[in-house]
């Protein structure tokens, strides 16, 4: 009898939450002005910057493109001031 192996691979962290928060920040703006400006909660920005959660891919381009960032970068670059 063979044993299937079922294993889910874990997603490697991105730097998506920590951009975004140094984003915002330099942008002048707060967890519940960028919501509304996306159209979303205070609660899933603060989820996101704390690296909770990742975005849907449609948000996440969303968000690169209000930033003007390009999408690879956002993910895989860690951006300071």
């Amino acid at each position: 009898m063979e044993i299937l192996n079922n294993k889910k691979s874990i997603p490697k962290p991105t730097n998506f939450g920590a951009n975004l928060k140094l984003l915002r920040k330099l942008g002048g703006m707060s967890q519940k002005e960028l919501a509304n400006l996306l159209n979303l909660t205070r609660n899933k920005i603060a989820s996101y910057e704390l690296g909770i959660v990742e975005p849907k891919a449609t948000m996440f381009l969303e968000v690169s493109e209000f930033f003007k960032v390009d999408p690879t970068e956002m993910l895989k670059k860690v951006f300071t001031d």
